[in-house]
């Protein structure tokens, strides 16, 4: 009877860690919390750690704009921003920059969220664009791409980067993806032996499967792409 209740109270530890409210992880707080909860129903660290990627980025392979088109899956090109200009007013107004590495020049637009991203893109800036590729006319845009903005300190990603959906509102208080994901780097090494199995052991040894815990590891940070 002693070892069962011990093992129920360890169980209850772990379940309540999992039900720690979000705003307790660092870099969040009430006020972040608060967007979390309204806009991805993210209110415990479980709910962080079940909001999954939808897709991931292959760090290690890039793309040059001469190499990019329409038919082209989404591309990772590295360049700089040679110009920026606002075109239009109201519902019809978009944000245009001109980005070029050494083989041409393709247009980055913005449809959406022009006030919060146009400080950031100053003529000279160096950045990693990640998109699809559209053709208008005779011409190519990125819409609305992903962008990773190139410091001297900071050496350049490699392997699999997840991708999770945000919002306008998310992005304004840092939660674009890279800032989901940022939260989960610091969630993920607390979670050791926390992490309860759904499946019985001869189900999982049978079938091969990875425990749990792993799983979460690899849905997040997958090394490879077939831990992915």
């Amino acid at each position: 009877i002693y070892h069962i209740s011990v093992l129920g109270s360890i169980l209850l530890l772990m379940s309540n860690f999992l039900r720690t409210p979000i705003e307790f992880l660092k870099g969040v707080g009430p006020n972040r919390a608060d967007l979390l909860k309204m806009e991805l129903g993210i209110f415990t660290f479980n709910d962080l750690l079940s909001y999954y990627p939808f897709r991931y980025i292959d760090k290690s392979n890039f793309t040059s704009v001469r190499e990019t088109g329409p038919d082209s899956p989404a591309v990772q090109i590295k360049g700089k921003i040679q110009s920026i200009r606002a075109i239009g007013q109201k519902r019809g107004a978009r944000l245009v920059a001109k980005f070029s590495d050494n083989t041409g020049v393709i247009d980055l637009v913005w449809f959406k969220g022009i006030n919060w991203i146009k400080p950031k893109l100053i003529s000279g800036t160096e950045l990693i664009v990640w998109g699809k590729a559209k053709q208008y006319g005779s011409k190519y845009n990125i819409s609305h791409p992903e962008l990773e903005f190139i410091t001297p300190n900071k050496p350049l990603e490699k392997g699999l980067q997840p991708v999770y959906h945000s919002g306008e509102k998310l992005q304004k208080s840092g939660f674009n993806s890279r800032g989901i994901e940022r939260l989960l780097k610091k969630l993920l090494p607390t979670i050791k032996n926390q992490i309860t199995e759904d499946l019985p052991d001869w189900i999982r040894n049978d079938l091969g499967l990875m425990g749990k815990e792993m799983a979460i590891y690899n849905i997040h940070q997958p090394p490879s792409e077939t831990a992915a």
